[in-house]
């Protein structure tokens, strides 16, 4: 017969250390779950097919998503009575980095005029926030307006870098 926990009731619970990123992704996940009983099984499915890991020392685990896609992670403990619970189910995104391209109007500019980005990155990209760097560093913001402008106050020679930002995955690319 099952004793059953009544004081407190075994609950599965877990974290990681990344919920997205650019493909491969390795995640580290870590248990935990509560009990007044000890725990003695620990199993974790990683929602690509993969083996589960389990076992009485599974409480932390290292995996790496080696395709693009949404995955669940789900994570199950049982305790020495023989009670089991299942965890959330916690969403991981893997993707493929963003391709960013962009063009600036005008090439030259006097002091004290405007530069615009034009964003050429194929919307299939699905990017989530900017960030534009240049003018020495005078100009280094997150944006989230993929064309924006910057006013030159300093003299001299000034490329940008554009990097894009998709699912914690970034690519960047600089102005010839």
């Amino acid at each position: 017969t099952n004793i059953v926990d009544s004081i407190r009731r075994i609950t599965s619970y877990f974290y990681t250390d990344k919920k997205e990123g650019c493909v491969p992704l390795t995640v580290k996940c870590t248990d935990s779950s509560f009990s007044t009983a000890p725990i003695n099984y620990y199993q974790w499915n990683f929602g690509d097919g993969s083996p589960n890991v389990s076992g009485p020392t599974a409480t932390t685990t290292v995996h790496t998503y080696t395709a693009v896609g949404t995955y669940t992670v789900i994570h199950i403990v049982q305790n020495v009575p023989g009670c089991r619970d299942t965890s959330f189910k916690y969403v991981i995104n893997v993707v493929n980095p963003p391709n960013p391209s962009f063009t600036f109007s005008p090439s030259v500019v006097c002091w004290n005029q405007p530069v615009t980005i034009i964003n050429t990155t194929n919307p299939a990209d699905s990017v989530n926030h900017w960030h534009v760097n240049s003018d020495a560093g005078y100009f280094s913001h997150c944006i989230t307006d993929p064309n924006p402008s910057w006013i030159f106050n300093h003299t001299g020679v000034f490329g940008f870098t554009l990097t894009a930002y998709t699912h914690g995955c970034s690519a960047s690319v600089a102005s010839t």
